[in-house]
């Protein structure tokens, strides 16, 4: 009598991680293998926020997004993401001739979320913005989906902050940008 092999019994199989050396089963499956095949979030106004970003980060910033749900238990939501101008230059007189606090160091046409290259995210939990999240854990997502992590940052510390340059410093930004070549 011939002895069945069970094809699911192995290494080959697809619910056998061969880089993290472990069996999952389809309740914990990667992340990585099923989060990226996703389109969307869990959240309309961050899906709406995304789709204004650059065109080449989108689904970047749809896999954090999901990663993070499905990884930390977390929802976060997009609140921000491509700016003009004119909407920087306001946030940046927020606490120098408006009331608040300084959020922001960049004017006008030096921010990544000018060129659509920056979302800020916050937790969203029973319909309520939560901002002392667990913002290592979410930063270090973002990195692994190749974002910059503003909590990274020396000089001015942004937490909820995620940018993606594509190698672009803001002064290549800006000469694209008044050579109508940027989207």
């Amino acid at each position: 009598m011939a002895k069945f092999r069970n094809p699911w019994s192995h290494k080959n199989s697809p619910w056998y991680n061969k880089e993290k050396e472990r069996w999952y089963d389809n309740a914990s499956f990667e992340v990585n293998d099923s989060v990226k095949e996703r389109k969307k979030t869990w959240d309309s106004f961050t899906n709406e926020r995304i789709s204004k970003i650059y065109p080449d980060i989108q689904q970047s910033a749809i896999n954090f997004i999901n990663q993070v749900e499905s990884e930390l238990g977390i929802r976060l939501r997009v609140y921000s993401g491509k700016r003009t101008w004119d909407e920087q230059d306001a946030l940046y007189e927020q606490g120098r001739t408006l009331p608040g606090k300084i959020i922001t160091n960049a004017k006008g046409g030096y921010s990544y979320h000018n060129y659509g290259l920056a979302i800020d995210v916050v937790e969203i939990r029973n319909k309520e913005a939560i901002w002392d999240t667990n913002w290592l854990g979410i930063g270090k997502i973002g990195i692994e989906n190749g974002f910059e992590w503003g909590g990274n940052f020396e000089s001015f510390i942004d937490k909820p902050h995620f940018q993606m340059t594509l190698g672009y410093s803001i002064s290549d930004l800006l000469k694209l940008h008044k050579a109508g070549k940027w989207y």
